[in-house]
């Protein structure tokens, strides 16, 4: 049987949600959202998405303390990062200088499994 990939969606706009929402419930996948953080945390622990894609920049508790808190929790699904912070350039220096530690590598294979995911499905 096939399943669809269960992805979870956070970001603060209403509008950011609904659009990618839609687009990956258009490529065959299951769209929940979150609208910070928090939500995304409590979301988390009652289904469990495969993957994760967050916004940095929202009110409450930002993607960075999102990331923080699922690398803290170890096996936690992978997250793939959009935003409009300026530039990725900012982003990964206001990560680095937080009680962070930026793994590109990471995150290169997260989107590297949802790519493969996507096709197996």
């Amino acid at each position: 049987m096939n399943q669809s990939l269960r992805i979870l969606i956070v970001d603060d706009e209403p509008s950011q949600r609904a659009g990618l929402a839609g687009m990956v419930t258009a490529w065959g996948m299951v769209a929940d959202s979150a609208s910070d953080g928090a939500e995304a945390l409590e979301k988390l622990e009652q289904n469990s998405p495969d993957v994760i894609l967050t916004d940095l920049n929202m009110p409450g508790m930002d993607g960075f303390e999102l990331l923080e808190r699922l690398r803290n929790m170890g096996d936690s699904p992978p997250a793939i990062v959009l935003t409009a912070f300026g530039s990725m350039d900012s982003a990964v220096k206001r990560w680095c200088a937080g009680p962070h530690r930026m793994d590109g590598f990471a995150a290169i294979t997260a989107a590297w499994k949802l790519n493969c995911a996507t096709k197996a499905h």
